[in-house]
């Protein structure tokens, strides 16, 4: 098993041994993490760089390409050309990469045509890559410009994605350029335009545009307005933040509560006090995030006074809330207090079900809008029973229905199933972790988290091995059918409905 880091440097013979097995090995696991380690260990020499950048795994193709360095500059400039040329998806991602790391300031001429990819992930990446200085800058921003012209008000397809992508890349090197390009983006029906308008006009300072957003319809949208305001405005925005604090959404409340950062409004303490108390009545551990940074506030602004209405969050159902809230009583007061949470009731999960018969899967259906098609997943119920009985009774009781994919990181991940389209809405009892020697293969499915025994019941499909997560998340699946659908998800698909089938 590949280790996360390295402590120190290996021998000559343990170099000699990974590029051996780089090369010759009949196993592509093995020859994929032998390249990965070189990689990490700045060991990958030419030769080993040229065979594999000539493997029949794509994985290993995609993975030569760090040690593109090695070579001299024809050859490097081959190799590069090469990969994105090549035949899988996953290598011409990583070229796009490797022309960026591979010079300060690069012609991106190579970039500009693969915005023009078939694949609308080698295309995206393309335009994201845009956003930084090109030696070839005015063909980059005309390229750019003509991509936000692309831009159409038809629902059900991906099309919008394109042009927005590419404002929010021409934002960074053209601010004068997007300007004018702006309301239309703000004005747009889609949420996903105006959360990137919201990051547009945070780039360009404009102010108004930003707080006409941060009262937005959509939390997402309100969230990535108000981490603008933070930005631009700070505390002369305290009273949009302090508004915040009453919204729906935890990831709206959370960015809130953090712009509050070193505010000295009076307003600004009873509004986090009753934030506080409006998401704890909700009992959702999924809250943890928001109410945590609520309390850090409190924490700047309360004092002996606040003591009394902090006393009854030593019982939380929340451990470290509980344990925050002693920390603060015992400052305030100067006599130490201890925390003695109370935990929720434990949810009733199918557990008999699941060790009563090991061939449960779940079956994701798209939406027609989204692309249609289906993806199966076996499930592990041995490795990671709990976390299965959870999937199964959430999915029969239709809690993934109408639910989307927020998340899109080509060559690492795609994640989603969470109400709210955001990561910090989730189911509203944490998934503890169950953790195995088993790896992050491309096709596994793991749980979301945002620390140790966070699970939100959000999915996160690895597109490419992921070794790097061993042993941090749970692994309760593999995709045994439609993979190639589930390598096509996209921002903003919707998830018709999750079955629980037995294998025939």
């Amino acid at each position: 098993m590949l280790a996360r880091r390295f402590t120190g440097g290996l021998s000559t013979e343990g170099i000699a041994l990974l590029r051996r097995g780089a090369v010759r090995s009949a196993a592509p696991a093995v020859r994929r993490l032998a390249v990965l380690a070189l990689g990490l260990l700045d060991g990958l020499d030419s030769a080993t760089t040229l065979a594999a950048s000539r493997d029949g795994d794509e994985q290993v193709r995609r993975l030569s390409l760090t040690g593109a360095r090695s070579l001299d500059n024809s050859a490097r400039q081959l190799l590069v050309r090469r990969a994105l040329a090549d035949a899988s998806v996953i290598v011409r991602v990583e070229a796009i990469g490797a022309v960026r790391r591979l010079a300060r300031i690069p012609n991106c001429a190579p970039l500009t045509a693969a915005t023009h990819d078939p694949h609308p992930y080698v295309a995206l990446v393309a335009i994201d890559s845009l956003g930084a200085p090109c030696t070839d800058s005015a063909a980059v921003r005309a390229a750019l410009a003509g991509i936000v012209g692309e831009r159409s008000l038809r629902r059900g397809d991906h099309s919008w994605q394109r042009p927005t992508r590419a404002l929010l890349a021409l934002s960074r090197i053209d601010a004068a350029g997007v300007r004018s390009r702006l309301p239309q983006f703000i004005a747009s029906a889609r949420w996903q335009d105006r959360a990137v308008a919201a990051r547009v006009a945070t780039s360009l300072k404009d102010d108004a545009q930003l707080l006409k957003l941060a009262g937005d319809r959509d939390q997402n949208v309100r969230e990535a307005a108000i981490v603008g305001l933070a930005t631009t405005s700070k505390h002369t925005s305290d009273s949009v933040y302090i508004a915040a604090l009453a919204a729906p959404g935890f990831q709206v409340v959370l960015a809130a509560a953090e712009a509050l950062a070193g505010s000295t409004s009076a307003d600004a303490l009873p509004a986090l006090l009753d934030a506080l108390d409006r998401l704890t009545a909700g009992q959702s551990e999924n809250a943890r995030d928001p109410r945590l940074a609520i309390l850090r506030r409190i924490s700047a602004l309360g004092g002996g006074t606040t003591v009394v209405r902090m006393m009854p969050y030593l019982t939380d159902f929340d451990t470290t809330v509980a344990a925050t809230a002693a920390g603060l009583i015992s400052g305030w007061s100067g006599r130490t207090v201890v925390a003695a949470p109370r935990a929720l009731p434990i949810a009733v999960e199918p557990l008999a079900e699941i060790f009563a018969t090991t061939r449960l899967r779940l079956r994701v259906t798209l939406a027609a809008s989204s692309g249609g098609g289906t993806f199966t997943l076996a499930l592990f119920p041995t490795e990671a029973p709990a976390t299965v009985a959870r999937l199964i009774r959430r999915a029969r009781e239709h809690y993934f229905d109408g639910t989307t994919f927020q998340r899109v990181e080509p060559n690492f991940v795609v994640q989603g199933g969470g109400h709210g389209a955001t990561e910090y809405v989730g189911d509203r009892f944490f998934l503890r972790d169950e953790l195995t020697p088993r790896s992050h293969g491309r096709g596994t499915v793991g749980i979301s988290a945002r620390g140790r025994d966070t699970g939100d019941a959000q999915l996160f499909i690895n597109l490419v091995d992921n070794p790097r997560l061993d042993h941090e998340y749970t692994v309760f699946g593999e995709i045994v059918a439609g993979q190639a659908v589930a390598e096509r998800l996209m921002e903003g698909d919707m998830i018709v409905r999750v079955e629980v089938l037995r294998a025939p």
